[in-house]
């Protein structure tokens, strides 16, 4: 707990938060009844900092200062996504924005969001994510100590590597690929004979850098702000998973609130979550095209191929499925149209 040690430290200087955000003068002058903490795991350059940006505005704003933020942290400055979330069941930090992949360890049913292929599009994430499916895994995750204030999204996820385009499964055996610790894709990693290795996202770009691995598997965004390519040539848009990245308070703050302040809480993350949706087309399309000025050979699929990728992660479905809460499984089952 050393690092969080020091993190008090610089948030009781304020330095830290002072550089993280800009806030309101005339919100600051104010006694807050909440003083919050708010750490994100990407790059400022990544569409979850000025989304976190706009979140930490209009609920200061819209509190008139009875909520303030003493910081907004950014990648690496609180440790991994999974540090961050056992930071908020320890109460070091209050809120976070982090991608549900790899947080299977608080709650198995978040592996459902790793079957690969779950969601074939951006609009039925959506309809999952904001419907009855969503509210469900949120109930879950309230009981392991996370309240969710809305779903955000991190991308869907292909693979880069130093070695070769990826046009099929096959094309996947006998490369060492960094993946989240997420059961389920490294089982269908396993299953094409790649080798799945588990490390934090930090560590990702030195550890290609010096053939510790070959690649890895993430979506544009992370990739391009993460400066992946500098070090992967090769990027293949098999949009194998669909994350979503969560705005999640800790549970017993959330609980501490009046129903007025968790309203706006809930309200800010809402207009958060569809600006940031928006703004990742926007980052996406600007970021691939940078990526290709730089000489990154990025392929799509064609329709046989992503049928073939789509039959090999089948497979591994079956796997898992029975540990899933069943209302949550059948849930999302129906939603997503493969109810049986």
């Amino acid at each position: 707990m050393k690092h969080f040690d020091l993190v008090k430290k610089v948030m009781a200087a304020g330095s830290m938060a002072l550089a993280a955000c800009t806030f309101s003068s005339s919100v600051l002058a104010k006694d807050a009844e909440f003083t919050l903490t708010y750490a994100h795991s990407a790059e400022t350059k990544h569409p979850w900092h000025p989304a976190s940006q706009k979140f930490v505005k209009e609920v200061e704003e819209k509190s008139n200062g009875r909520i303030k933020f003493s910081s907004l942290f950014t990648a690496g400055e609180m440790g991994s996504e999974r540090e961050m979330a056992e930071a908020v069941q320890q109460g070091t930090l209050d809120v976070i924005l982090i991608a549900t992949m790899g947080m299977s360890s608080f709650d198995k049913n978040l592996m459902l969001f790793d079957f690969p292929y779950l969601f074939p599009d951006f609009e039925t994430a959506y309809k999952a994510l904001d419907g009855e499916p969503g509210s469900l895994m949120a109930q879950s995750l309230e009981k392991k100590g996370f309240h969710v204030l809305a779903y955000l999204e991190n991308d869907y996820r292909g693979f880069s590597n130093s070695k070769r385009p990826i046009h099929h499964p096959s094309d996947l055996s006998g490369l060492k690929l960094r993946v989240p610790a997420s059961p389920v894709l490294a089982e269908w990693m396993k299953s094409v004979n790649c080798d799945p290795t588990i490390m934090p996202y930090n560590e990702v770009y030195s550890a290609i850098q010096t053939g510790v691995v070959d690649g890895q598997d993430n979506g544009i965004l992370l990739s391009y702000t993460h400066k992946i390519f500098e070090v992967n040539k090769y990027y293949s848009l098999t949009n194998h998973i669909y994350c979503p990245s969560p705005i999640m308070i800790s549970s017993k703050v959330w609980k501490s609130m009046p129903e007025d302040l968790q309203k706006i809480l809930t309200d800010a993350a809402v207009d958060t979550r569809d600006y940031q949706r928006k703004l990742n087309v926007e980052y996406r399309e600007k970021y691939e095209n940078s990526a290709k000025n730089d000489g990154i050979q990025i392929n799509d699929l064609s329709a046989d191929e992503l049928k073939e990728f789509v039959e090999s992660a089948s497979k591994v479905w079956p796997k898992f499925a029975d540990e899933i809460d069943k209302n949550i499984y059948d849930s999302m089952m129906k939603t997503i149209g493969k109810a049986e």
